[in-house]
């Protein structure tokens, strides 16, 4: 831009410093852009067209110069909305994944509490009921004994049947994909590809949100 103004000396061409330091803005910090932005007008204004009055070249250097700081600001303006928006889509991304692990930490906690139930109540019945079934088939002789050890077996069956429900709401793992994949879509300007095994399974909330938060502090260390 300085070198078409050095070249072809003109009110018109001047504007293209204007973009200039609208990109310059876009990509450094205030003070830089700020230093960058008088170091153009004083270069600006050491460039005389022929024949050019001192008054006039005030009047287009001053002129260029209000332009090119209004771009600036603006530029800033523009900057800060779009960091102002990348964060709150990681905060938005952050809060969609502790979403996440918070359902899935309360299905596991409702499985928990099912199973407890079924352990403390229905497993405690069908335990004393093969205990009596099991003295009654002692005691008892003939067809009635049949009976008798027929639905002791049943019971049995059916309290190991509890046994294996209760076993499996226990190990039932918590799923941090969903997590996961929120937190990596949420990440503004990154591509992020998530490589995770098929048989990943996490039974204990502390260690999903441990793994989560991981992931979050990569994705925020290498987005500075």
């Amino acid at each position: 831009g300085v070198a078409l103004v050095w070249l072809f000396p003109s009110f018109i061409v001047t504007f293209l410093l204007i973009v200039v330091v609208w990109q310059l803005a876009l990509l450094l910090d205030f003070r830089e852009a700020f230093a960058a932005t008088v170091l153009l007008v004083v270069i600006m204004g050491l460039i005389q067209c022929e024949g050019e009055t001192r008054g006039k070249l005030l009047l287009v250097v001053a002129t260029c110069a209000g332009l090119q700081f209004f771009a600036l600001c603006a530029a800033q303006l523009v900057r800060n909305e779009i960091a102002a928006r990348d964060q709150l889509a990681r905060a938005n991304a952050e809060l969609q994944a502790a979403q996440a692990i918070l359902r899935e930490g309360a299905k596991l906690s409702e499985r928990l509490r099912i199973a407890r139930d079924l352990h403390d109540t229905m497993g405690h019945s069908l335990t004393t009921l093969s205990v009596h079934l099991d003295v009654a088939n002692r005691l008892t002789e003939g067809s009635a004994a049949e009976h008798v050890a027929l639905a002791r077996s049943v019971a049995g069956d059916l309290l190991n049947q509890v046994r294996d429900a209760v076993s499996r709401f226990r190990i039932q793992p918590l799923d941090i994909r969903v997590a996961l994949e929120k937190l990596a879509a949420g990440a503004q300007g990154l591509h992020i590809t998530l490589k995770l095994p098929p048989d990943l399974a996490i039974t204990d909330t502390a260690t999903a949100e441990a793994i989560v938060h991981c992931v979050q502090e990569i994705i925020t260390n290498t987005l500075r």
